[in-house]
């Protein structure tokens, strides 16, 4: 487990840190979500001697060693290797396409209810996401089993998926699209949540 996670760690500051992704559901609504520095240690679900802060850090700088980790875990071997694959192409996971990704508006489970999580199917892959202490923002919490997470409020099909710096005003990039017509023309405040350039790589795609 000591590798996967120095490899996730690396693969997670890459792509997620200091980023948000804003999700655009086929109701057209906007859902923002972040991946934190001590969601980390959460989405490994291992059970470690490190605060999470601490935990993301260790695995980035490959000084974790297998004494780090508790000998006894909560979740099985099985379970721990699933979520250290899973983690490890988060972000393919995340470009994969509306028909196999879904939006899950709540996902109820045996010990939580998570105010939101996509959910993959054909990998048989979700991650459920936390709103934080001012409910102001989602923040990545849980990767489990798709086929254990079916109890849901509301699935909804993804249209599409936004990117950029989290301190940014606009999206910079764009991660995923179902159709670019209908995002366009039913989205009006596109404007001002997407850069010029990018708005513009947008219309392009309607000609």
């Amino acid at each position: 487990m000591r590798e996967a996670c120095v490899k996730g760690a690396r693969y997670y500051k890459k792509y997620f840190i200091e980023k948000k992704y804003v999700i655009v559901t086929e109701d057209y609504a906007f859902h923002t979500v972040y991946f934190k520095k001590s969601d980390f240690i959460h989405l490994t679900g291992l059970d470690t001697r490190f605060r999470p802060n601490v935990f993301f850090k260790v695995c980035l700088e490959d000084t974790l060693e297998e004494s780090d980790i508790h000998l006894f875990q909560t979740h099985t071997d099985s379970t721990l290797r699933q979520k250290a694959n899973i983690l490890k192409k988060l972000h393919a996971f995340l470009h994969a396409d509306a028909s196999t990704n879904l939006f899950l508006d709540e996902l109820i489970t045996e010990t939580y209810i998570f105010e939101c999580a996509i959910r993959n199917d054909a990998r048989n892959s979700c991650i459920a996401f936390k709103k934080s202490s001012d409910n102001a923002h989602a923040s990545a919490r849980s990767i489990r089993k798709a086929s254990s997470s079916a109890n849901t409020s509301n699935a909804l099909r993804i249209n599409a998926i936004f990117c950029g710096e989290t301190d940014s005003e606009k999206l910079d990039t764009l991660v995923y699209i179902r159709n670019a017509s209908n995002i366009i023309c039913n989205v009006p405040s596109l404007t001002n949540l997407v850069e010029q350039n990018l708005l513009k790589k947008l219309k392009n795609k309607m000609k």
